[in-house]
Formats: C-alpha cells, sequence, structure tokens
C-alpha cells in the first residue's frame, strides 16, 4: 500500500515537473519572440510622413499626394515578417513600391504605405497579429484618407503584396462598404500550411533535392505545421500560431469587389497556377465576375526578371519587371473605367 502510494506521489511530481518545464520553455520562447521594434531605412523620407490613429496604437506611414481636388486612393499592405517600403527609395535597391507608387500617383491617386506593426514608429508588433489584425490596422488607414480632404471617400483601395495580398482580399470581406476594389500581387488563396509548403518546396527545388527527398522533408513540416494549428488556440508559438488557422476559401469565396491580381510566372513562394485556380474559383462561387487575373512572364515573386529559385540577394541591382508595370497601367485603365477617371 506503501509502495503505491510512493509511485503515486513519483509520478504526481514528475506531471508536474514536466509541467513547469514546458511552462518555463514557453516563457522563454514568449521572451525571445516577443517583438523588438525595429527601424528600416527610417530616415528615407517618402512624400508627407504621417500618423494614423488607431485605438491599437497609432500606426507610420507615408502618404503621396495627387495634387488634384479629388481623387481615389489605394492603400499599400506589405507582405510578411519585418518589411517596409522605404528601402525601395534608396539609391542602392530596386524594388517594386517606388515606381508602382510613382505611378499611380502621376495618374492621379493618392498613395498610402503603411509600415506595419513594429516597424519604423508604427506602435505594436506584427509577430502578435492575427490576420484580423492587420485587417483592422488597414480599415484604420481607410479611416485616416477619409479625413483627407481631397480623397474620394467612395473610391479607395487596397494594393497588397504577398501576405499583403491575403490582407487585401479579407479586408475586403470584412469592410466590404470602405473597400472600393483590391489589387492581389502575388497574393496566396491557399490556406497558411499550404503556402509555408509551397515555399519549403521552392526552396528544397532550387537546392537540387530530389523529389523523394523533398516529399519526405516536406511530410515532416507537415506534421510539425498540423501541431502547431492544433494547439494554436491555446498555445501561441510566435507569429504562426496567429495565423495558421486563417480560413483562405472561406474568404475568397466572399470577395464581392472588383479584383484585380497579378501573379509571377517563377514565383517560388505562391506558385501561380493553384492560387491563380483558387482564386477564381472563389469568386465565381460569390458571383464575382469583376475581376481580372494576370501572370507577369520570367518573374519572380517580387516581380523581378528571374529564373525560378534564383536568390533574393543576386538581383538587387535588377529592375522591376517593365511588363510587371505595363500590367499595373492596365489596372489603371481597367479602375478608371469601372468608377471614372478625375484626369482633366
Amino acid at each position: 500500500m506503501e509502495k503505491a502510494k510512493q509511485k503515486r506521489n513519483i509520478k504526481i511530481y514528475v506531471w508536474l515537473a514536466a509541467a513547469l518545464l514546458c511552462g518555463v520553455l514557453v516563457t522563454a520562447y514568449m521572451y525571445i519572440n516577443r517583438g523588438v521594434a525595429v527601424e528600416i531605412a527610417r530616415d528615407m523620407t517618402v512624400g508627407e510622413e504621417v500618423t494614423i490613429p488607431s485605438i491599437y496604437g497609432n500606426l507610420r506611414g507615408s502618404l503621396l499626394t495627387s495634387g488634384q481636388e479629388q481623387s481615389p486612393a489605394v492603400i499599400m499592405a506589405m507582405g510578411s515578417r519585418t518589411s517596409t517600403y522605404r528601402k525601395d527609395w534608396s539609391e542602392d535597391y530596386n524594388g517594386f513600391w517606388k515606381p508602382l507608387a510613382e505611378m499611380l500617383q502621376d495618374n492621379g491617386y493618392t498613395v498610402l504605405l503603411l509600415e506595419k506593426r513594429g516597424v519604423n514608429g508604427s506602435a505594436g508588433h506584427w509577430e502578435h497579429q492575427s490576420f484580423e489584425d492587420r485587417a483592422q490596422d488597414v480599415h484604420d488607414a481607410m479611416q485616416y484618407l477619409k479625413t483627407r480632404e481631397n480623397v474620394d471617400e467612395n473610391r479607395i483601395g487596397i494594393i497588397g503584396h504577398s501576405q499583403g495580398g491575403w490582407i487585401a482580399q479579407l479586408a475586403s470581406v470584412l469592410y466590404p462598404d470602405d473597400v472600393a476594389f483590391i489589387v492581389n500581387l502575388a497574393g496566396p488563396s491557399t490556406t497558411v500550411i499550404e503556402q509555408i509548403l509551397d515555399d519549403y518546396e521552392g526552396e528544397y527545388i532550387t537546392a537540387g533535392l530530389s523529389p523523394s527527398e523533398i516529399e519526405r522533408k516536406l511530410k515532416k513540416h507537415k506534421t510539425l505545421l498540423e501541431i502547431v494549428y492544433a494547439v494554436s488556440p491555446v498555445l501561441k508559438l510566435g507569429n504562426i500560431s496567429h495565423i495558421i488557422r486563417y480560413d483562405a476559401e472561406y474568404v475568397s469565396r466572399n470577395i464581392t469587389v472588383p479584383v484585380f491580381a497579378v501573379y509571377a510566372e517563377n514565383d517560388d513562394l505562391v506558385p501561380p497556377e493553384k492560387n491563380i485556380q483558387l482564386l477564381r474559383q472563389g469568386l465565381e462561387a460569390a458571383g464575382n465576375t469583376n475581376y481580372q487575373i494576370h501572370t507577369i512572364p520570367g518573374a519572380n515573386h517580387v516581380f523581378k526578371p528571374a529564373a525560378f529559385g534564383t536568390p533574393r540577394e543576386a538581383l538587387q541591382d535588377v529592375e522591376t519587371s517593365p511588363e510587371f508595370l505595363h500590367v499595373m497601367q492596365q489596372f489603371i485603365e481597367w479602375e478608371q473605367k469601372l468608377h471614372g477617371s478625375y484626369a482633366k
């Protein structure tokens, strides 16, 4: 009897020790990944530097005005991780945000480039945000634009790249009365798990792994991601736990605003064929026929001419694909045909 009691007590102590260790590890992980505010090219002034009020802490951004009495407006939403548009204005970096923003401005649009939380003075940190939180930030930016005298409050759209494309899609579903249109630039329509696996697959193909090796590695990644998915409601292991349950299919099937989508033929993060099919299926299910879908030939995820899997650092001196800018000029013509032009 006494031995059985001792065994029971030992088990209790072991469980308590295991629980304590798990608590310590989780606390340490959350501390390490708590999200540290950063500054990236913050001294690079882009247009008018603005502060966007939000109950979750003010956001920072840059405003390029059209110079017209009334103009449509676009909000530019960045992709994943710690990213900013500002570096595109530096002399030694050739990103697409700068030529795209200036093209829109020259064609009569007001452009608001939005800093993510935790970047260049935006309060909080994206590490702790869900996609719904990021969509709320975009909505706050829309409300700010409505206070600007020269902005047509009924003609504000969202341009989102990569993860920002997910955000543009979601914001259009959550706030359909406020969103006049969206531009989805290499934004996925897959689940978060599937997009991560696509990213890994592109990486492994580029590294020259055999199909069997890739399959084995992807199976392991999928198992780990499914565990994160399962525990995410109660245990937040970094940003992935905040976004992994995003329902991409539901969102795409409920987009009712006009959509202009652009993909890249050699995108190793967001495969165009799969995502185009999913987006088109979703829009058709929503009864939305007001959309255009384009693929930029020979371009990578950031719309630079590049072979599949070319390292980003090898492309810093490569300029944005002229075909991409040509397609975005088509967007302007398409949007103006939908809503009219303020051009004199």
